[in-house]
């Protein structure tokens, strides 16, 4: 009997059950419940977060919204060695009107926080998972915290994903999927500033961005014409596929005024072939191509 007892003890902690006081607050404390895989985390969500983790690689992450943790559990499993993921929701048992409607989802609001512990103890991620119980925007405001990655899945009424994406811009590092590549050229002169640039604005893991352009400031005003173009690679990873081109002309003088054709030296501003353009005083923004949305909708510009 005492063998049955103690081969019984011994497959519960190597199952992963028995292991409180291993586990780090605020899991030590909560009595464990069924694995319960309740969510909505569709499969499209799925393989986009899988490429841009790949990708970013990222060392902390921000969850705004986590339910039962079907996306947080992914993710971290996704995450490499020493990464966190900070898991933001206020698991509130009201839960929204949508829920409350829904015999099924409301019945999971009076465990809803142990629910989520639970599921994260089962699968083994407590020490990459830091929940904060919060509202999205409090925590915004009260937590000093910079992530490679911030996945929006709160709530989803168009006001309140506005707010979260502007509280948490600001935690939001960029340095790692923002880079400027290319030329950049000065020419500062008793009559005025003029800066030219041929650059590739790279927008990881979307895509990026060609820009040529030309910009004067002197006494008159200021005087810019940029082009911008997206290839079909351009959002491919996240579902979209621009095929488009912008021109942008500003003229803050009071006449028309002559700016340097694409092929000029910008150290030598009377080096560039044919006919320059003439910029109009005011402002011109032109855009032509296509958006294809996750293959199945099309926009035309």
């Amino acid at each position: 009997m005492k063998c049955i007892y103690m081969c019984l003890i011994a497959g519960l902690i190597s199952s992963g059950i028995l292991i409180a006081k291993e586990l780090p607050e605020p899991y030590r404390s909560v009595d464990i419940l069924p694995f319960d895989d309740h969510g909505w985390f569709a499969q499209n969500n799925r393989i986009r977060l899988e490429y841009i983790i790949d990708k970013l690689k990222p060392k902390v992450v921000v969850e705004l919204g986590s339910w039962l943790g079907a996306s947080t559990i992914f993710m971290a499993e996704k995450l490499s060695e020493g990464a966190i993921l900070y898991a933001v929701d206020n698991w509130n048992q009201q839960g929204s009107a949508g829920v409350q409607n829904n015999p099924l989802w409301s019945s999971k609001l009076k465990t809803l926080y142990q629910s989520f512990l639970s599921n994260v103890i089962h699968k083994k991620m407590t020490q990459i998972v830091i929940p904060i119980r919060m509202d999205t925007l409090e925590a915004a405001r009260a937590l000093n915290i910079t992530a490679e990655l911030v996945y929006v899945d709160a709530s989803h009424e168009e006001e309140d994903v506005y707010n979260d994406i502007i509280h948490w811009y600001p935690h939001l590092d960029i340095g790692g999927i923002l880079r400027l590549e290319g030329t950049f050229s000065f020419r500062l002169g008793g009559d005025g500033l003029d800066i030219y640039a041929n650059a590739s604005l790279v927008l990881e893991p979307i895509g990026s961005v060609d820009v040529t352009g030309w910009l004067r400031i002197d006494s008159q005003g200021l005087v810019a014409l940029i082009d911008i173009s997206l290839d079909l690679s351009f959002g491919e990873s996240i579902g979209l596929e621009f095929s488009a081109s912008a021109r942008l002309e500003i003229n803050t003088t009071s006449s028309g005024q002559e700016v340097p054709t694409s092929n000029t030296d910008p150290d030598d501003p009377s080096s560039g072939s044919g006919t320059p353009r003439v910029i109009l005083p005011g402002f011109l923004l032109r855009i032509e191509g296509s958006i294809n949305f996750l293959g199945f909708a099309s926009l035309y510009l």
